[in-house]
C-alpha cells in the first residue's frame, strides 16, 4: 500500500498498467524523476489504502451516496476511523527512517490532472507535517477532500460519479522554500508556443495557488532567449491576471526594480531551461509547480495544461486541408515545412492576385506559419479577399472545408450590390481563364515531369564529389522540386474554385440527385493504381497453393527477413517489380523522415496478407465500374432535372469538375514521387555532412530548413551555429509530439472548452454516399491498422494516402478532420463505401468494437451499445 519513490521508479516508464494505482499527482512525480527532474523524495499510498481504510464504513458510505447521511456526519466518521494495522505499520516504518523530516501530504486523485478535467486546486494538501500522528491526521484530511462539495460538483459537471472516484496520497519531503511558484510552458492566455509564463512569490507557493498572494510574473521566450515581460507590482488576485498598466521590459529596469524581483534573470533562464527539458520529455505543454531553496530548483508537481487561449496570435489560422494526410497530420520537421512553405508563400499570393481575390490590406501577409510544431495557413487573409464577393457567406465557407465555427449566425455575409457584383464578374472571368489554362497545361507538364523524375531516379549519387553533389542537391530543391510542387498547388487552388462554382450551379437540383455520386467513379485514379497492382498479386497468391501456404503461414517478421536476405520466396520476384513501380509511396507521404516502401516494405506485405482473406467480389476494378455506373445514373438525373437550355452547360461543368479531380490525384502522385527523390538525396547529403563533421547524425538534417542546409553545404552557416539551431528545433519538435493541437487558432479562438457532444448521433460532413452498420475499429495510427478486418468501419483522426491499400476491406470510414476533397473522401467514393468527415471528438465518443451506423448521405455517425468491452480502456488511453 505504501511505496517509496525509489520503489516506484523501478517500474518501466510507459508501463503504467504494471505500476500500483497511486493517482495522477504521484505518477507525475515518478515520471518527472524518470525524466531527470529534481523532485523531493517521498512515498505514495495507493488507492488500496483508502479502500482498506473505508472497508468498516461501507454501509455508512452507501448512506452518504444516497443522501441518507449528511456530508458533515460522513466526514466526521472518517476522522474517527483508525488506520488499518498493516497500513499504520508501513507508515510508522517509513517515517522512522526520516525522524526529523517535515512532510507535504498531498491528495493524488485517479481522475486528477486529466486532459479535460484537471481538478486543479480542489483536493487538499497539508504542509509542514511532522511525526506519525500529524501525518495520519493529514492523510485523513486528504482522503476527506475527495468527498467535499466542490469536488462533487466539479466531478458531476465532468461526467464522473462520486462513488467511482478513487484517491492515492503523496507524502513528500517538505522543501523549506525561499521562493515558489508555477510555470506554464506555454502562456495559457497568449498561446505563443515558445513563451513561458512564470509566477513567483517569496516563501511557499500554496498562497499563490490558492489565490491569497499576488505574484511577480515573467514571460520568457525560450527560442529567442529573451525575457519578454516582467511584473512585480500589485495586480488582481488571479492566477492568469496580466495587469492593464504597461509592463516593464527587463532591459529597462532600474537596479532597484531588478533587486525587488523574486527571481533573478539567471534564475528565470535556469528554471525555463528545466521546464523546457520536461516539456520535451512529455511532448505537451505543462503546468509545473516549483520551489527554490539553497541554490536549487525543485519540481513538486506537473500536469498537462488543459486549456489554452490564443490572444497573442494575430489573425485566424487553420490546419484545414493541411491535416488530413498533409503536413499538419503530426509534428513537422523544419525541413519538411520549409519545403512546403517555400511553395505556399509564392503560389498562394500569386494565385490570389491573378484571380483578383487578393484584398489590398493583406497583400504583404505571411501565408503560412508553424504553431505547436504543426503548419497552419492564414485563412483570415484568404477570407479578406472572399468577403468582397457577392453572396459570400462565411459559415458556408468554414463548414465546407471543416473550419470550427466560433461565431453566432452566418458570420460575415457579403452584400449583393453594384460594387460586389462588378468585382464578382471580374473574378469569375479570371477564374474561367485560369481553369482552361490549367487543364491545357497539365498533360504536357505531367509528361515532362515523369521524364524528369525518371532522370533523377537514375542518378547514382555515390560517385559525385562534394561540390557536384551539393550543387545538384541545390538544383533539386530550388528548381525540380519547385516546378513539381508549384504546379500541384496551383491545380489545388483551381480545383477548389471550380468545385465551388459547380456547387452553386448544382443547388437547384440537389434534391433530384446526389452530388457525391457525381464526383465518384473516376477512371484510372493514380492513388488506386498501387491497389490494383497489389490486388493482382493477391489473386496470384490465392491461385497457387505453395504461394498461399507461405504468405498465410509466415509472420511479417519472417517474410521481411527472407526479403532482406534475398531468399527465393514465393512471389518475391513480382513483388520486387511492384516495389520498383510503387516504392515511392509510404505510410506518411508528406513526412520525409518516414521511409518509403522501397526502403521498408513491411506495410506492403501486411496489406497483401490482408487481401488474401478477401474473395473476388472485392476486386477494385469491379467496384470502380459500379461507382462509374452510379455516376452515369446521377448525371442522367441531374440533366433530366435541369431545363433543356441549361443541360449542355451543366454537362460541361460536370466534366470539368471531374477532370480537375482526376488531375489533382495525378499531380499529387507526381508530387509524392518528387518527395521520395528529395528524401533519397537528402539522406545522401546528410551522410556527406556527417562524414565531414558538419552534422552529428544523419537524422539531424531534418531539423534544418532547406536554406540552412544549403548554407551549411556551401559553408555559409558554421557548424556550431547549425548545431545550436538543430538542438533548439529538436526541443521544439519534441515539445509537442504528444500534443493534440487545435485545428484553428488566433485571436478569434478563446480556448474555452465546448460542452461535450452528447446523444447517439454525431454530425460531420458527408464524404461518400451510402449507409452501413458494422463494427467500429478505432485506429489512431496507421501502424495499428493490422487490427482492421474485412467489413470493419474505420474510425480515426484522419487518413493519409498511405492508408489507401486498407480501404478495400472497409465497410465505412469516419474521421475527425477533412472535407469532401480530402483523401478519405476521394478514396471512399472510389470504393463505394460511406464516409463521414470532420466529426468532432469522434475517437473519444466511439468505443473500439462498438456497433455503429455510418450515414454518408446525412453526414452522421449513429452510435449503439458497445459490443466489445475489451477496448474501452484502450480508447481512453
Amino acid at each position: 500500500m505504501l511505496y517509496t519513490f525509489d520503489q516506484l521508479s523501478q517500474y518501466p516508464q510507459n508501463a503504467s498498467q504494471d505500476m500500483p494505482a497511486i493517482g495522477k499527482k504521484a505518477a507525475s512525480l515518478i515520471q518527472l524523476k524518470a525524466y531527470g527532474a529534481p523532485v523531493p523524495d517521498g512515498a505514495s499510498l495507493s488507492i488500496e489504502a483508502l479502500e482498506l481504510f473505508l472497508e468498516p464504513l461501507k454501509s455508512q458510505q452507501a448512506e452518504f451516496f444516497t443522501g441518507q447521511l449528511s456530508r458533515e456526519d460522513w466526514l466526521a466518521l472518517m476522522q474517527k476511523q483508525n488506520l488499518p494495522t498493516e497500513l499504520a505499520e508501513q507508515l510508522q516504518e517509513f517515517l522512522a527512517e526520516h525522524p526529523d523530516t517535515h512532510w507535504a501530504v498531498r491528495s493524488s486523485g485517479i481522475q486528477e490532472d486529466l486532459a479535460d478535467a484537471s481538478f486543479a486546486g480542489l483536493y487538499t494538501s497539508v504542509l509542514n507535517v511532522l511525526g506519525l500522528d500529524a501525518v495520519i491526521r493529514a492523510l485523513k484530511t486528504c482522503w476527506a477532500s475527495l468527498y467535499s462539495e466542490t469536488v462533487q460538483t466539479y466531478a458531476e459537471r465532468q461526467g464522473f460519479r462520486l462513488d467511482q472516484m478513487q484517491m492515492g496520497v503523496v507524502i513528500q519531503r517538505m522543501i523549506p522554500a525561499q521562493k515558489s511558484g508555477v510555470l506554464f510552458t506555454v502562456h495559457p492566455l497568449q498561446g505563443q508556443d515558445t513563451q513561458m509564463l512564470i509566477e513567483a512569490v517569496p516563501g511557499l507557493g500554496e498562497a499563490l495557488v490558492s489565490g491569497h498572494a499576488t505574484p511577480d510574473s515573467y514571460i520568457y521566450d525560450w527560442k529567442s532567449q529573451q525575457i519578454i515581460e516582467s511584473h512585480n507590482r500589485p495586480q488582481e488576485r488571479c492566477l492568469y491576471a496580466i495587469p492593464e498598466a504597461p509592463f516593464t521590459a527587463w532591459q529597462d529596469m532600474s537596479p532597484e526594480q531588478a533587486e525587488n524581483q523574486v527571481l533573478s534573470e539567471a534564475q528565470i533562464i535556469e528554471l525555463c531551461q528545466l521546464a523546457l527539458k520536461m516539456q520535451a520529455a512529455y511532448g505537451f505543454p505543462l503546468d509545473i509547480e516549483w520551489c527554490y531553496a539553497d541554490g536549487q530548483f525543485y519540481l513538486v508537481q506537473s500536469r498537462p495544461i488543459t486549456q489554452l487561449a490564443y490572444q497573442g496570435i494575430a489573425g485566424e489560422w487553420t490546419t484545414a486541408d493541411f491535416k488530413d494526410g498533409g503536413v499538419s497530420s503530426d509534428v513537422c520537421t523544419p525541413l519538411m515545412w520549409s519545403l512546403y512553405d517555400s511553395i505556399w508563400e509564392r503560389t498562394m499570393p500569386t494565385y490570389l492576385q491573378k484571380t483578383h481575390l487578393m484584398a489590398a490590406e493583406v497583400a504583404d501577409s505571411q501565408w503560412g506559419d508553424m504553431f505547436f510544431g504543426r503548419p497552419y495557413w492564414n485563412v483570415g487573409a484568404v477570407k479578406a479577399g472572399l468577403k468582397q464577393l457577392p453572396g459570400f457567406v462565411e459559415r458556408e465557407f468554414d463548414e465546407d472545408i471543416g473550419i470550427e465555427v466560433t461565431y453566432e449566425g452566418d458570420g460575415h455575409v457579403a452584400p449583393n450590390n453594384l460594387r460586389t457584383l462588378s468585382h464578382g464578374l471580374k473574378v469569375l472571368s479570371a477564374l474561367k481563364r485560369a481553369f482552361k489554362q490549367r487543364l491545357d497545361f497539365n498533360p504536357g507538364f505531367a509528361r515532362r515531369q515523369r521524364q524528369r523524375l525518371a532522370e533523377l531516379a537514375a542518378i547514382d549519387l555515390s560517385p559525385l564529389g562534394k561540390t557536384d553533389l551539393f550543387n545538384a542537391y541545390e538544383n533539386l530543391l530550388l528548381e525540380d522540386y519547385f516546378q513539381c510542387e508549384s504546379a500541384y498547388f496551383y491545380h489545388i487552388f483551381d480545383n477548389s474554385n471550380v468545385t465551388t462554382l459547380f456547387k452553386d450551379s448544382f443547388k437547384p437540383y440537389q434534391l433530384k440527385t446526389k452530388y457525391l455520386s457525381l464526383i465518384s467513379g473516376l477512371s484510372d485514379l493514380s492513388h488506386l493504381r498501387q491497389n490494383h497492382g497489389l490486388w493482382r498479386l493477391s489473386r496470384l497468391v490465392r491461385g497457387q497453393p505453395n504461394y498461399l501456404n507461405y504468405w498465410q503461414d509466415q509472420s511479417i517478421e519472417q517474410i521481411l527477413s527472407d526479403w532482406e536476405q534475398q531468399q527465393p520466396a514465393p512471389l518475391f520476384n513480382k513483388l520486387r517489380a511492384y516495389i520498383q513501380e510503387f516504392g515511392y509511396h509510404s505510410t506518411r507521404e508528406l513526412d520525409i523522415t518516414v521511409p518509403r516502401y522501397s526502403e521498408d516494405p513491411r506495410f506492403v506485405f501486411e496489406s497483401l496478407k490482408s487481401l488474401l482473406k478477401m474473395d473476388d467480389s472485392f476486386d477494385p476494378k469491379l467496384v470502380n465500374a459500379k461507382q462509374h455506373q452510379e455516376y452515369l445514373l446521377a448525371l442522367e438525373k441531374l440533366l433530366a432535372a435541369a431545363p433543356i437550355y441549361k443541360r449542355s452547360k451543366l454537362a460541361k461543368q460536370m466534366e470539368q469538375v471531374r477532370q480537375f479531380l482526376w488531375w489533382r490525384e495525378e499531380l499529387r502522385d507526381l508530387s509524392t514521387q518528387m518527395y521520395a527523390e528529395v528524401r533519397r538525396w537528402t539522406l545522401v547529403v546528410a551522410e556527406r555532412l556527417v562524414a565531414q563533421k558538419s552534422l552529428k547524425t544523419v537524422e539531424s538534417i531534418f531539423f534544418l530548413t532547406l536554406h540552412q542546409i544549403l548554407d551549411l553545404c556551401h559553408e555559409k552557416l558554421s557548424v556550431d551555429a547549425a548545431a545550436k539551431i538543430i538542438a533548439q528545433e529538436q526541443a521544439y519538435y519534441a515539445s509537442f509530439k504528444h500534443f493534440s493541437n487545435p485545428n484553428e487558432l488566433g485571436e478569434r479562438y478563446t480556448g474555452q472548452s465546448k460542452p461535450a457532444v452528447t446523444g447517439d448521433v454525431l454530425s460531420g460532413i458527408s464524404g461518400s454516399a451510402g449507409q452501413v452498420t458494422g463494427r467500429a475499429r478505432v485506429i489512431r495510427d496507421i501502424h495499428d491498422a493490422d487490427r482492421l478486418e474485412t467489413g470493419d468501419i474505420l474510425i480515426t483522426r484522419f487518413t493519409d494516402p498511405g492508408w489507401t491499400p486498407k480501404f478495400g476491406m472497409l465497410a465505412g470510414v469516419a474521421t475527425e478532420t477533412g472535407g469532401q476533397l480530402s483523401h478519405a473522401a476521394v478514396i471512399s467514393r472510389e470504393y463505394g463505401i460511406p464516409a463521414v468527415l470532420a466529426v468532432k471528438g469522434l475517437t473519444q465518443r466511439v468505443v473500439d468494437g462498438q456497433q455503429i451506423t455510418i450515414d454518408g448521405d446525412r453526414g452522421q455517425v449513429i452510435l449503439s451499445e458497445s459490443s466489445e468491452a475489451e477496448s474501452s480502456e484502450e480508447t481512453k488511453a
